[in-house]
């Protein structure tokens, strides 16, 4: 076989190994090890809690943003109670214009953070 045959070969196999593996890297970032509960400002920046009162405080924040979405849930449904079926709709229209917009920052924002390069 002559030489450059040979690394023909070899660079198809290389190549090959090379998709072969890059198609089993994982697309997302794997979760890093928690050390506890996380938990919100400002008592994250604590450096005295307990684990016990951390765990505490990560229940207690848990249930009450849990309420918190029941509340919106129920006021919600009161409001959409006194709406006709025309002003339903427009409420929907409007949410959906929300949430594109939403989409759309947020597409923004993941764009700059892989293009900007990091701030010292």
């Amino acid at each position: 076989m002559q030489l450059t045959s040979k690394f023909a070969v070899i660079a198809l196999a290389l190549g090959t190994v090379a998709i072969v593996h890059a198609a089993d890297e994982p697309t997302t970032k794997p979760a890093r090890p928690m050390h506890g509960p996380r938990l919100v400002q400002p008592y994250s920046k604590m450096t005295t809690l307990t684990p016990e009162q951390k765990e505490k405080i990560a229940a207690i924040h848990r249930k009450s943003v849990e309420d918190q979405h029941a509340i919106a849930e129920k006021e919600d449904a009161e409001i959409a109670a006194l709406l006709n079926d025309a002003q339903k709709a427009e409420l929907e229209q409007v949410k959906d214009e929300a949430r594109t917009k939403t989409k759309g920052r947020e597409a923004d924002r993941k764009a700059h953070a892989t293009t900007e390069p990091a701030k010292d």
